[in-house]
């Protein structure tokens, strides 16, 4: 009897979701867009185009949101970084959790604000690979990645975009330098 009890709880032990819990693990994470139209979660696919915005505070900026289900929709912690080339270029500023809203079966945390703090030019028509990590209040963690091409007004190259020296940039070959 000793025994089976053992292997029993050996069992439960190697179990993700632990023994007797017959709630599936958390799904993926989606990073999208807000689409203003029609108030909907557009998902971002691996090299579509993602505009930087300038922000009121004066950094440029992406602004994704993100999609999952299973989540617990209630203040969940938000971490967001954008990678160029293998430089982290940009990081979601943490501030006060926000509940995420419902939308067709899933819940969404809305236009999150990713500031950019190196020159425009380090990252503007550069792929960039998005990462995001969202951890509701129970613990669960819901992750997702795509890589998608950086444009601040859609055209690439964008000769307005230069650096005035390699200083300037972390990456010591930004893709536009001022001649």
């Amino acid at each position: 009897m000793l025994r089976q009890s053992i292997i029993a709880l050996v069992g439960c032990v190697g179990l993700s979701a632990g023994c007797g819990d017959d709630a599936e693990p958390p799904g993926p994470l989606e990073i999208g867009f807000h689409d203003e139209v029609s108030g909907d979660f557009v998902a971002l696919s691996d090299s579509d185009a993602v505009p930087i915005v300038l922000g009121a505070n004066g950094l440029n900026m992406i602004v994704p949101s993100l999609r999952a289900e299973g989540i617990d929709p209630s203040g969940p912690d938000p971490d967001i970084s954008v990678n160029v080339g293998g430089i982290l270029m940009a990081a979601v500023i943490q501030g006060d959790n926000a509940d995420m809203d419902p939308q067709n079966g899933a819940f969404v945390l809305w236009d999150l604000r990713v500031p950019f703090q190196t020159d425009l030019c380090c990252y503007n028509c550069a792929p960039g690979t998005i990462r995001a990590r969202l951890e509701d209040r129970s613990g669960h963690a819901f992750e997702g990645e795509v890589t998608v091409q950086l444009s601040r007004n859609g055209t690439c190259p964008d000769t307005s975009v230069c650096c005035a020296n390699l200083n300037a940039c972390p990456d010591p070959a930004p893709g536009q330098l001022c001649e």
